[in-house]
């Protein structure tokens, strides 16, 4: 898009946002598709010849009116902050060694509605963001070229256990992690491993405090 007439973002998945002043227009696409221009396209050669040659006028009446209705019919959910259990705060930003130091994980819990995962492996890391009891968070990294890079997390507490649950948003594969810790040790158990996200083929491995 032309810098003079507004401004576009991409995303994964086919995902882009083009803002347009003059129109006083907001214009985003979802959907894969191979033809990388096709969203400009559509936008330059319909949808803006499509719409009247003045700006849309602000309606502000219309769009609290508007916002009345959704919220009658669907309030919004009020996500509910929990208490991060005492071993969890005690591990956060701890980091634990597998397989000899071949890969290793750290959990950092940030505040009562997010926490994060970063992954290491030989030398290369990997964060994953997640909300609680199944709020997930989404995580996107545009470096990172490949089906992983949009997935959404979740994690539950169960004693001294941290169960993660996470879907791929374009494999559509959805998988589990259970650390369970036990003092300078963890054992973690994965269940659907997908083992182009992480480093180890096994369902099961021990790991302990990095040193």
């Amino acid at each position: 898009m032309n810098n003079n007439e507004g401004y576009s973002a991409s995303g994964t998945g086919g995902q882009t946002i083009n803002v347009l002043p003059h129109q006083n227009m907001v214009v985003v696409t979802t959907g894969s598709t191979t033809n990388f221009n096709l969203p400009t396209l559509l936008l330059e050669q319909f949808i803006i010849p499509s719409i009247s040659s003045k700006p849309l006028e602000n309606i502000s009446i219309a769009g609290r009116t508007l916002q009345e209705v959704l919220h009658a019919e669907s309030p919004p959910v009020v996500s509910q902050t929990i208490e991060i259990p005492p071993f969890a705060k005690d591990i956060s930003g701890k980091r634990y060694d597998f397989e000899n130091g071949a890969f290793s994980y750290t959990f950092d819990f940030l505040n009562n509605n997010v926490g994060s995962l970063t992954i290491e492996f030989k030398g290369v890391k990997r964060t994953r963001s997640f909300g609680f009891n199944g709020n997930y968070m989404a995580y996107y990294d545009p470096s990172e070229i490949s089906p992983i890079n949009s997935t959404v997390a979740t994690a539950t507490f169960d004693n001294n256990a941290i169960n993660l649950q996470l879907k791929e948003l374009q494999s559509y594969a959805e998988y589990l992690l259970t650390f369970t810790l036990d003092h300078d040790k963890v054992k973690l158990k994965l269940t659907n491993l997908y083992n182009d996200l992480y480093p180890s083929s096994a369902t099961e491995a021990e790991g302990k405090l990095a040193q």
